[in-house]
């Protein structure tokens, strides 16, 4: 048996209490990886980089790229994340004739992160691995928590709000786009909207895609809508289109078109404010 002596048990305690602290005080010294709450909330008390964007993604996207759970939303579909922002577009001066009444038009952008390991999209074969102005995108909020990182950029040029598609069905060389549906209750679409921008592979099995979705329209009765990436033909005897191959299809929730529509009210008021304050100056 042994026994320690009141002088060896002064300095064994101490040391045993040591070994127990050091998983804790190794895990403490390491740093926390950076998450949307660090850069883009007042979280630590200081300056912060304002987010534009509306969001809403899968659980799995937010716990990969360190974003809020309050934007999760089971009821998306066909897409890992979604988001919607108003960027500065044009300014036109000389409104009711007066030279310094001038007015800064809103363009409104839609970006979608496809799982390119769950869907296969038809880019054309003369598209280029990306056609982006990196200044306008969703990109540069997301914080991977693991060791991964986005893809190196390359210089290129970009096309701008450009209707051209960088899809095409594979068979027949037609361009495909995204339609709209405002409700699974109907066929008919509520129009396409054009491309602006993508990257094939923002991240190792994400595709990114920006399309330009409405500044102005509807303003209440929020709903779920569906996009389709499709080709379509015409109906016979008929001034319509109908969808000819479907590529690939997602649904924006509810949750998320309500907070695009109250980001609309407010730019629908300001429009009206801007109006009736130059035609009051006449």
């Amino acid at each position: 048996m042994i026994t320690l002596s009141c002088k060896t048990f002064k300095w064994v305690l101490p040391l045993v209490w040591l070994l127990m602290l050091l998983p804790s005080i190794a895990q403490s010294d390491v740093e926390k990886i950076p998450d949307y709450e660090d850069g883009f909330t007042f979280k630590k008390g200081g300056l912060y980089a304002k987010d534009p964007n509306i969001w809403v993604y899968t659980k799995s996207f937010a716990q990969r790229f360190g974003m809020p759970e309050k934007w999760v939303d089971d009821k998306l579909e066909g897409i890992e994340a979604a988001a919607w922002r108003v960027e500065a577009g044009q300014t036109s001066c000389g409104w009711a004739r007066q030279e310094q009444a001038c007015k800064v038009d809103p363009r409104c952008v839609l970006d979608i992160y496809i799982d390119t390991n769950k869907h296969t999209l038809p880019w054309a074969a003369d598209s280029r691995e990306l056609d982006y102005d990196t200044r306008y995108t969703s990109l540069w909020i997301l914080r991977p928590q693991g060791s991964e990182k986005r893809r190196e950029l390359t210089s290129v040029g970009w096309k701008g709000w450009n209707s051209k598609s960088p899809f095409t069905d594979p068979a027949s060389g037609v361009e495909a786009h995204y339609y709209i549906y405002r409700s699974d209750s109907t066929d008919r679409t509520a129009g396409s909207e054009n491309f602006i921008a993508y990257e094939k592979s923002s991240y190792s099995d994400l595709s990114t895609i920006s399309l330009s979705y409405g500044c102005f329209g509807a303003t209440d009765n929020p709903e779920e809508v569906r996009f389709e990436l499709q080709t379509r033909e015409k109906e016979p005897n008929s001034a319509f289109s109908r969808p000819f191959r479907i590529f690939h299809k997602f649904k924006l929730p509810k949750s998320f078109e309500a907070q695009v529509l109250d980001r609309r009210k407010t730019l629908n008021e300001q429009v009206h404010q801007f109006y009736k304050g130059v035609w009051e100056k006449r």
